[in-house]
């Protein structure tokens, strides 16, 4: 999987939502960490996103941009995506589900 690809569409997303131009790394803090599946906020998470198609261990990827946090969950290989999103605050703002 193209994680760079999906990185990029979670920038436009952010700029889009802030009416900015352009948002580069150097405006985004990154992190990748291995979880088990019921430790995601559901508040992070559309209203209508069913968990139980996520396996129990997962990859998430997260994107801090200002107020905003993009994610996108994957398996532990990186090989199949779940979900991305974007939460501001304690709502879901944009996600593919």
């Amino acid at each position: 999987m193209n994680m760079k690809y999906f990185r990029n569409l979670i920038f436009k997303e952010f700029a889009r939502i802030d009416d900015v131009e352009t948002i580069t790394d150097k405006d985004v803090g990154m992190d990748s960490t291995m979880m088990y599946k019921n430790e995601l906020d559901p508040m992070l998470l559309p209203v209508n996103f069913d968990m139980g198609i996520l396996p129990n261990e997962i990859v998430m990827h997260a994107y801090v941009y200002e107020d905003f946090v993009g994610y996108i969950i994957t398996d532990i290989n990186i090989n199949i995506l779940y979900l991305m999103g974007i939460a501001i605050g304690q709502h879901c703002e944009w996600s593919t589900n």
